[in-house]
């Protein structure tokens, strides 16, 4: 079972957050992933939003997919799962899930489980069936 992370989990394991301890144990754990898109989403957060250099969020993040983090590519299959599933949990105010999330949900699948700290995304999540990893 694939434990796919959110970018959250990347910000805040970047930031040495308090979430950070409990990412770097599912990293240990050698069945981590993210897909491109919520990788993607984290080097906004961090380099736009938060104004660090992109090479030093490179330099934390790039060898983790060298090593304990796994790559999902976001295909077809994947946008069409997060699709359906924004259509079916979405709502502005009370769960404003946007379609990076529902990708995490999607890649997770059945079989894997979802690390967040967005009460959203765990909640469509478990939902959904899927097995969630709750972050501080």
């Amino acid at each position: 079972m694939s434990t796919v992370l959110d970018a959250y989990a990347l910000i805040a394991l970047t930031l040495d957050e308090s979430a950070a301890d409990e990412i770097a144990r599912i990293l240990r754990g050698g069945d981590a992933a993210v897909t491109s898109v919520n990788y993607g989403e984290a080097l906004d957060q961090l380099v736009r939003a938060r104004g660090m250099p992109e090479p030093r969020v490179r330099s934390v993040l790039e060898p983790l997919l060298d090593g304990p983090l796994g790559r999902v590519d976001v295909g077809f299959d994947i946008v069409g799962k997060a699709v359906r599933l924004r259509a079916a949990h979405y709502h502005s105010e009370r769960s404003p899930l946007s379609l990076a999330d529902c990708i995490c949900v999607a890649a997770a699948g059945s079989s894997g489980a979802v690390a967040t700290a967005d009460t959203a995304i765990l909640a469509m999540a478990e939902a959904e069936g899927i097995a969630t990893v709750r972050l501080a």
